[in-house]
């Protein structure tokens, strides 16, 4: 079996910081159960766009939207057209990240069905 692979999007700026540190949580948690994970901050909306593009395109198994009125709904769009699915975070407590986890184990079973 392969490794599931999550991607995380975050603004670094959402929420006076709040999103980079629940995106870091969320990577620390998944890493730990034994996911690969990337995580990007982009800086600008133009490269939020195209790292939700390039991240959708490279068919993870989980793309976490972390942010405000921007990031999510940008991801959120990409993630659709790419039919990929998505999971936006807005805070991350252990329900949170175990949700994640489950969904993305989840995902991962039906994948190796089809």
């Amino acid at each position: 079996m392969t490794t599931p692979h999550a991607v995380i999007i975050t603004n670094p700026h959402a929420g006076g910081g709040r999103a980079r540190n629940i995106a870091v949580k969320a990577q620390s948690a998944l890493a730990s159960a034994g996911v690969n994970v990337t995580l990007h901050l982009p800086a600008s909306r133009e490269q939020l766009q195209v790292i939700s593009r390039q991240a959708c395109a490279e068919q993870p198994a989980v793309v976490l939207a972390c942010g405000g009125d921007g990031t999510v709904p940008q991801t959120a769009l990409t993630a659709l057209t790419a039919l990929t699915a998505l999971t936006a975070l807005t805070t991350l407590t252990a329900l949170t990240a175990l949700t994640a986890l489950t969904a993305l184990t989840a995902l991962t079973a039906l994948t190796a069905l089809t």
